[in-house]
């Protein structure tokens, strides 16, 4: 199925909305809905349309809540550059007009991002095959981190989505998951580690010495306060990979000044 004009537009809207996103995302994992709606309203006022376009793709790929929804935003409008609150005495029109363009925004959002998530689910078995007869070496690209950094370039967020099932679909193939984790450290940086952090602290805690040590590599590049928590917690299965993981531990405690 093509993508018209006006779903690549959005979907590239949303793509340049990085930061925008990421805020969202992290708003939404609050533990409180007081929380919540203090941090949505925090985000500026010219990203408004941006962030109801994101709301609704990300709800939908990462399951937030029922309580959940746009009603946690006060709804703003601006004239002659200053922002003031919505007047309350505006027409049906004017606001019917408002929610006819936001749910069409909404729909173009949703359908790019799941015609993406088709398409990637349908490379999967190809992919699972590259990644387990790929040699990893530190620090070198290969066919696996480049094909995942341009899915990354195309839409992040499903990506990350599509590498969580992939890793929870073959917890028990370290051959696999260690692969993800590996190619995690290469391609995936601090700004998304708390993300992605459920898969490195999945890895940590494995059974297996390949997906502690990959798991391990991912904190030595994030180095964030808490991969280090994640280490000080765990039991490691071989002598080698506690050494390792020591190594990073003293390094981080310094670091970080814990």
């Amino acid at each position: 199925m093509a993508t018209s004009t006006s779903q690549t537009s959005f979907y590239q809207q949303l793509i340049d909305k990085q930061e925008l996103t990421n805020k969202l995302y992290l708003s939404w994992m609050s533990p409180n809905i007081e929380t919540l709606t203090k941090r949505l309203k925090s985000i500026e006022h010219d990203a408004y349309s941006e962030v109801l376009k994101a709301y609704s793709s990300m709800a939908d790929l990462y399951r937030v809540p029922d309580y959940f929804d746009s009603s946690a935003f006060t709804r703003q409008d601006t004239k002659d550059g200053v922002v003031r609150e919505k007047d309350p005495n505006s027409s049906r029109e004017e606001d019917d007009a408002i929610s006819s363009n936001e749910n069409t925004s909404i729909s173009d959002i949703n359908v790019a991002n799941q015609q993406f998530r088709q398409y990637l689910d349908s490379q999967t078995k190809d992919f699972i095959r590259t990644l387990t007869w790929t040699d990893f070496e530190d620090g070198m690209e290969n066919d696996v981190t480049r094909q995942v950094g341009k899915y990354m370039g195309q839409n992040r967020y499903v990506t990350y989505c599509w590498l969580h099932k992939i890793f929870n679909d073959n917890r028990s193939k370290p051959n696999i998951t260690s692969g993800i984790l590996r190619t995690l450290a290469m391609v995936v940086n601090k700004n998304d580690a708390d993300i992605m952090l459920t898969l490195v602290t999945s890895g940590i805690a494995s059974q297996h010495s390949e997906d502690q040590e990959a798991a391990i590599m991912v904190v030595e590049k994030w180095r964030t306060k808490e991969c280090l928590e994640a280490l000080l917690n765990t039991t490691f299965g071989s002598d080698w990979v506690k050494e390792y993981a020591m190594q990073v531990v003293e390094e981080l405690k310094e670091e970080l000044a814990v």
